[in-house]
């Protein structure tokens, strides 16, 4: 599950109702993106790995690069998608005219961001399949925590979005 999902328990008093429920609708719609991030990020993993346990290590950073390469494309595609047809998308989720606004803006925003979660997935997955995971987690933890939840919400006080 997408890791700011979690921080929504710990940060919905501050955003209130509308925004918490638009922000859930987003998410629900990224995993159409996120989702097969990980399937490639754990490919790399296998691929990277099996070409390292073969001391083969420029194979590995070959099928690596490809995995992310074939990853960007799909995650583009569905990025486009996303993007194209966001208000049809969250009229099946809710008929209230604030989440809705609100969920639509999301999913346009989030579908090209997106794309850089799925990097962090593919690439991830490399550096797992070569056994470095003590860099994976110092940037997530600044990432997730660091730069999303204190500068977005409690600095900037941007909420969710930016919205008036």
């Amino acid at each position: 599950m997408f890791p700011c999902s979690y921080l929504l328990f710990f940060v919905s008093w501050k955003l209130g109702t509308e925004a918490l429920a638009a922000n859930e609708i987003a998410l629900n719609v990224m995993s159409f993106g996120f989702m097969p991030a990980f399937a490639f990020g754990a490919t790399a993993t296998i691929l990277v790995g099996q070409e390292i346990e073969k001391s083969n290590p420029l194979k590995a950073k070959q099928l690596g690069t490809e995995t992310a390469r074939i990853g960007t494309i799909f995650i583009l595609c569905v990025a486009i998608l996303e993007f194209l047809f966001a208000k049809q998308i969250t009229g099946m989720y809710t008929n209230d005219d604030t989440v809705y606004e609100l969920a639509a803006l999301l999913i346009m925003v989030s579908a090209f961001l997106q794309l850089f979660d799925a990097w962090l997935n593919f690439y991830a997955g490399g550096l797992r399949g070569i056994g470095d995971t003590f860099f994976l987690l110092i940037t997530s933890l600044i990432l997730v925590f660091g730069v999303f939840t204190y500068l977005n919400i409690y600095v900037f006080e941007w909420g969710v979005l930016v919205h008036g």
